[in-house]
């Protein structure tokens, strides 16, 4: 009885030891593509830059002109930081922690960049505001987050907040509105640690130009809000 408890005991201490060393051994790669925010091309030459929170060398991939990349012996549960530098394009950052896992993986994640060139207009993706609102709206702090990074690690760059009207019926109205929605979006930036001197203001009085309002009747529940972007006044 006490020999088969024994065999029992090493038998699991086997397994044990087996999956520990299968779990060393694991790797873990990330692969995927690396675009242009505002043309949706594919970028060539972007560094992508893993750095684990313990330390240890970098793991380093750079973008071929399709705009993939991938980057390979990564360890299963890990934590690590990733960073994309490319010329001509804000330094980004994100968080990855990878798959717990005793098998190999491969996980797809593709990523936009944004150009940093004097002029540059980075439209924000969906509107901050309710219509005819200029508080922000429930929700719009995340994507502002965003912003509040790049910022951050790019601590040269300074911006111009435009914004523009709903409608055009009332040009004074229009300017209040948009005077306003721009000093929210600068507060929160400001709020956030983006020194105030980094920011200017643009309201406006008349529809945004390159995406007016469209002619056609849209879907239930779908109005037109207008445009804010983010410019870059100098880098």
């Amino acid at each position: 009885m006490k020999r088969n408890m024994l065999f029992a005991l090493a038998l699991l201490l086997t397994a044990v030891m087996v999956e520990v060393a299968a779990a060393q051994s694991t790797v873990v790669s990330v692969t995927g593509l690396v675009y242009d925010e505002l043309t949706r091309e594919p970028v060539d030459g972007a560094e992508v830059i893993f750095t684990s929170a313990n330390g240890g060398n970098p793991n380093i991939s750079v973008s071929n002109r399709g705009g993939n990349y991938l980057v390979t012996s990564l360890k299963p549960g890990q934590t690590y930081k990733i960073r994309i530098e490319k010329p001509n394009y804000f330094q980004t950052e994100f968080s990855f922690t990878a798959p717990n896992t005793t098998r190999y993986a491969e996980i797809s994640r593709d990523f936009l960049i944004k150009p940093m060139r004097e002029g540059a207009r980075l439209p924000l993706p969906v509107s901050p505001f309710d219509l005819k609102k200029s508080k922000l709206k429930v929700g719009a702090d995340e994507m502002l987050n965003d912003l509040v990074n790049v910022l951050l690690i790019n601590p040269n760059v300074k911006i111009e907040v435009r914004c523009y009207p709903d409608e055009s019926k009332d040009a004074a109205a229009n300017r209040d509105l948009t005077t306003k929605r721009c000093e929210a979006i600068r507060d929160y930036l400001t709020s956030k640690g983006i020194q105030a001197g980094r920011i200017k203001i643009a309201a406006n009085d008349k529809i945004d130009p390159l995406n007016p309002q469209p002619v056609r009747k849209r879907a239930k529940g779908k109005r037109y809000i207008g445009m804010t972007y983010i410019v870059v006044n100098s880098i």
